[in-house]
């Protein structure tokens, strides 16, 4: 597939290959950008080939308790193959399944737990006991 793809859609979409699950918020969290730079980019991924979209988009309807929940996207086949084509070796990755409203909060925040894990590993391997994870 030869695609053009920014910078931004590019990370955007290595991150939503590894976490299989990100909104908005999530992106802005790992500092990829400001939210409506993101949201342009994330909708160019999820709209801009029109028949091999690179994101799939999870829309939730509005709750009167929570109000309107974030759009979650999720990788597609074509969206692996690019990350496949980029990081230049074989994963195991694969699409994510399907997302339902009841497991929205749930998913959000063990995927925003996970991140900022990793981030902690990276930023500070000494203070978390490897032997524990």
């Amino acid at each position: 597939m030869n695609l053009r793809l920014s910078r931004l859609q590019t990370l955007i979409l290595l991150a939503v290959a590894k976490y299989r699950f990100l909104t908005n918020s999530q992106l802005e969290l790992m500092d990829l950008g400001k939210r409506d730079t993101l949201r342009k980019a994330t909708c160019s991924l999820a709209h801009h080939p029109p028949k091999t979209p690179l994101l799939n988009v999870y829309r939730f309807p509005a709750y009167a308790r929570t109000g309107r929940l974030e759009n979650v996207y999720a990788i597609t086949q074509q969206g692996l193959e690019i990350v496949r084509d980029l990081t230049h070796r074989e994963t195991t990755l694969r699409p994510g399944s399907p997302l339902y409203d009841a497991d929205f909060f749930h998913r959000r925040a063990v995927i925003t737990f996970q991140f900022l894990l990793d981030k902690s590993l990276r930023t500070q391997p000494s203070r978390i006991d490897r032997e524990i994870l």
